[in-house]
């Protein structure tokens, strides 16, 4: 839902090809991945019709683990051209991380830490019902983000965009700029106004950096 409106705001030249996760949208009664590999098989096999044009990868948050890890198979895969990397809200992924079993809190404390990311609607945490329907597919992927173990490997033979929020506080400018290690080509870093969901009153100026990367391919 959060890309629905891309299309409309980018450069015709650019084809938006959204990703719906199982327990998402009109797939929420499936479900939920908690294990990487196999989300990134999956990924792989959905996404290899459009390799046959230049593609780049965009992922905020989880998503940013998911787009990493996706862009190194295709790259061992040799399949395509992989242009270019977006990484938003989302240290680099050889650091420490700072939280883990998230997924095995109470709901009360999940809910405390939803709470502090800001990007949950308040009369959503305050649903029961809803908070029931939603709390599988919430821990899942926390459990997808604590469990991942990051593994040494060549750096990508693309360029990397990594963006930020001044006011997330739990991912700072620093954790941001190591993403730069993960790229044998060019490496920017863009820090914009906003929290962790900066992606969303920050989406003019956003698209602007991306359209910008993809025009320098």
């Amino acid at each position: 839902m959060i890309y629905q409106h891309w299309p409309q705001k980018l450069s015709t030249q650019i084809e938006v090809l959204a990703v719906k996760l199982p327990g998402r949208g009109e797939r929420f009664m499936e479900q939920p991945l908690v294990h990487l590999d196999e989300m990134i098989d999956r990924l792989l096999h959905e996404i290899m019709p459009y390799t046959d044009k230049p593609l780049a990868l965009f992922g905020h948050s989880m998503g940013a683990m998911i787009a990493f890890e996706l862009a190194r198979k295709l790259s061992a895969s040799r399949t395509g051209q992989l242009s270019h990397l977006f990484v938003s809200a989302f240290s680099a992924v050889h650091l420490p991380r700072p939280k883990k079993g998230r997924h095995l809190l109470s709901d009360e404390e999940l809910k405390l830490e939803l709470r502090q990311l800001n990007g949950t609607n308040e009369e959503l945490l305050n649903h029961a019902e809803l908070m029931e329907l939603y709390m599988p597919v919430i821990r899942a992927d926390l459990e997808l983000c604590d469990t991942y173990q990051f593994r040494p490997g060549e750096p990508l033979d693309c360029g990397i965009t990594a963006i930020g929020g001044r006011k997330d506080v739990g991912i700072h400018e620093d954790d941001l700029d190591a993403w730069r290690i993960h790229t044998s080509r060019g490496f920017e870093l863009h820090m914009l106004q906003g929290d962790h969901f900066f992606l969303h009153p920050e989406a003019d100026l956003l698209l602007r950096i991306l359209e910008h990367s993809l025009g320098k391919q």
